[in-house]
């Protein structure tokens, strides 16, 4: 008896651990399905101050495009959406995608089939990836002959990104732009003509824009926002603008959104 009883309370505590890792590993599969799925707003700026067919823009911005789509559409219903950067940005959606790819429910699967499951799923998806991919490139290499492209509406998109998050997407917003917003009329900025003078007053400028929107952008804490800029690493601080990129930095926190805009 005294040989069994030890024994004993170990087989209950191995059963016990197995149970517990079953369960976390239901856990991890089940926070996956449940987790919202991601949103890729991705704006291209059609204004005249952007050559996309610039080699080093082109190639720079074609593997940006590349990476956020592997990146980003994982799973049935991940979704892409391309907008232009014009005068009317607001209206200009230029492409709209929705992942189509799912995983099957393979928790009672042998291992032999579950295998076949995943690998068929891993097809489907890059073949998707893939076609994203073709028709989002075609969209940056489109060009804008008509008078739209005279100004640039970069505010516009941050609308577009709350409505996305208030429809329970996950948001990550990305800028193939110079991010010179240039448009005229009453509390609109044209920083072709006047950019920011000072970081004093690019960050004074932003408090005032953001004071002026962030009551109709209640969601936008939770998008993300990156820029990928079209200025060569030596361009000079009148080309590339340090006081244009604080601004965006300051308007975006002002905002409330909780992750530092990030250059990719």
């Amino acid at each position: 008896m005294k040989k069994t009883t030890w024994f004993l309370p170990l087989l209950l505590l191995a059963a016990c651990s197995s149970d517990s890792g079953q369960s976390n590993g239901k856990g991890e599969a089940n926070a996956e399905i449940n987790a919202p799925n991601t949103c890729s707003l991705v704006l291209l700026d059609k204004s005249v101050s952007i050559n996309a067919n610039d080699p080093y823009i082109r190639q720079k911005y074609q593997q940006a495009l590349a990476t956020l789509i592997s990146e980003n559409i994982k799973r049935k219903g991940d979704r892409l959406d391309v907008y232009f950067i014009h005068d009317n940005t607001a209206k200009a959606k230029a492409l709209e995608r929705v992942c189509q790819s799912e995983k099957e429910d393979v928790s009672s699967a042998n291992q032999t089939d579950a295998e076949a499951a995943e690998t068929s799923f891993a097809v489907s998806l890059q073949k998707e990836q893939a076609k994203f991919q073709r028709e989002a490139t075609a969209q940056l290499a489109a060009p804008n002959p008509s008078s739209s492209n005279r100004y640039t509406d970069i505010l516009a998109s941050l609308p577009v990104a709350n409505r996305l998050a208030e429809r329970g997407f996950r948001v990550k917003t990305y800028y193939f732009s110079d991010m010179i917003e240039s448009m005229r009329g009453t509390n609109r900025r044209d920083f072709h003509t006047a950019p920011p003078a000072s970081s004093a007053q690019a960050e004074s400028w932003a408090r005032q824009d953001a004071e002026r929107l962030k009551p109709t952008l209640p969601k936008l804490t939770e998008v993300e926002f990156y820029t990928i800029l079209p200025f060569q690493p030596t361009a000079s601080s009148k080309t590339n603008n340090p006081n244009i990129t604080l601004y965006w930095e300051t308007l975006l926190r002002e905002l409330g959104v909780s992750k530092r805009l990030e250059e990719l």
